[in-house]
């Protein structure tokens, strides 16, 4: 269960903003470095990713239309990139513990400096045949965004 406090703390990070992954790094972004929004596909899978890290989560519908995705669920671009879903899925925590980028950190560095992507959709580790999303805001251009549906009307986020 959420305290007080850290729904404040998201809410004010603003969810789709990416910027709680900005503070705490992510898979695909190094901490401090820029905002990356991470979402799943499905419920199922956003549930798995959440509970794995026994962090506080927050589930709630996003829709919208992202253009330029680069797609690491394909093999063949795997090997185009020289990389695996392996090196990709190293333990970035702990490897940001000591100090070190996690080879993912670095390709979504990469990413986010061509200016040319604005999503790397990837398998989630906790449940493979799931897909997740890791959004760069700051990167949405043309017809792309993202928004929350929440039926309540209490989140109102639209992204960019």
């Amino acid at each position: 269960m959420l305290g007080d406090r850290q729904l404040r703390e998201i809410l004010e990070a603003r969810i789709l903003s990416g910027e709680w992954s900005r503070r705490t790094g992510g898979r695909f972004n190094y901490p401090s470095e820029y905002r990356v929004a991470y979402l799943a596909q499905d419920p199922v899978t956003a549930q798995a990713e959440a509970e794995q890290i026994q962090a506080p989560y927050v589930h709630l519908p996003v829709r919208g239309t992202l253009e330029r995705v680069l797609d690491l669920t394909r093999h063949d671009l795997l090997e185009t990139l020289e990389t695996s879903a392996e090196e990709l899925g190293q333990e970035w925590r702990l490897l940001n513990f000591r100090g070190i980028e996690a080879p993912s950190q670095r390709l979504g560095h990469a990413a986010h400096l061509s200016r040319r992507v604005e999503a790397i959709s990837y398998h989630s580790l906790v449940l493979p045949a799931g897909v997740c999303l890791a959004v760069f805001p700051d990167r949405l251009t043309g017809r792309s965004f993202l928004e929350i549906e929440d039926p309540a009307g209490i989140l109102l986020e639209r992204i960019p």
